[in-house]
């Protein structure tokens, strides 16, 4: 089944209204976000993003280097994410929080650590 596409998004459905109350279902064909929108912000839409991507490939990008490289620590996960992705360090918290709160990643201390949170994934 092949859908539509403007731009980057792929339309999954279409209310078939005119003009400002037409409302498609889309989704974003980079990170796969799915929202409803007007016709005319889709249409009029010329970036290579939505406004969900930064975070969702942000996301994905630390998951797929805890699969990797295995146990991590907020502070490596930091530095070895590639500099698209680069976050500045609460922003940085504050997804590791909502990875674990999803259930992608798991966080506890390692053995003689206080301080210290490490991360993992939670399925490999």
């Amino acid at each position: 089944m092949t859908h539509e596409r403007i731009g980057i998004f792929e339309i999954l459905a279409d209310n078939g209204e005119k003009y400002h109350f037409r409302r498609l279902t889309v989704r974003c064909t980079r990170c796969g976000a799915v929202a409803e929108r007007e016709y005319a912000s889709v249409k009029s839409r010329s970036s290579r993003t939505c406004q969900h991507c930064p975070r969702r490939l942000v996301k994905r990008a630390i998951v797929e280097l805890l699969r990797a490289r295995g146990e991590l620590t907020g502070r490596h996960i930091g530095r070895l994410l590639p500099p698209e992705h680069t976050r500045r360090r609460d922003k940085l918290a504050e997804i590791l929080v909502e990875l674990v709160e999803a259930g992608e990643v798991v966080r506890f201390r390692a053995t003689g650590e206080q301080r210290t949170w490490t991360y993992d994934v939670t399925h490999r």
